[in-house]
């Protein structure tokens, strides 16, 4: 048995799904047609499932649970930086450190200051 049903229709989109029964687990499976995408969207959904190694599909499904709030939102790992990463010798991170350090002091005058002058 196969029902199609309209989700949503618009001067851009319309979404319909198709949903049958599995006969072998009795899953409902569904496929969905979103029509009136532009080139750019397509290609940015292209290019970013070629980045993560998986099909455009397999994105699209990912991506739709995520906004359902099915899925954990996946943190972008930027990788520009990794040829830093262990740069730096003992005596550089040292030295480094030893200039940071008068940033980790907490001045209590201030905050006080800070507190009294807060409105909220």
């Amino acid at each position: 048995m196969i029902r199609e049903k309209q989700i949503l229709s618009g001067p851009l989109a319309v979404l319909s799904f198709n949903a049958g029964k599995m006969i072998s687990t009795g899953d409902v499976m569904a496929s969905l047609s979103v029509r009136g995408l532009n080139a750019e969207t397509v290609a940015t959904l292209k290019s970013m499932a070629s980045e993560e190694g998986s099909s455009v599909n397999a994105l699209v499904l990912r991506l739709i649970d995520q906004g359902l709030g099915k899925l954990p939102r996946q943190i972008k790992r930027h990788h520009d930086l990794d040829a830093l990463m262990g740069a730096w010798s003992a005596e550089e991170a040292a030295a480094f450190d030893a200039v940071c350090r008068d940033f980790e002091q907490i001045d209590p005058a201030l905050w006080r200051e800070t507190l009294a002058s807060d409105p909220h």
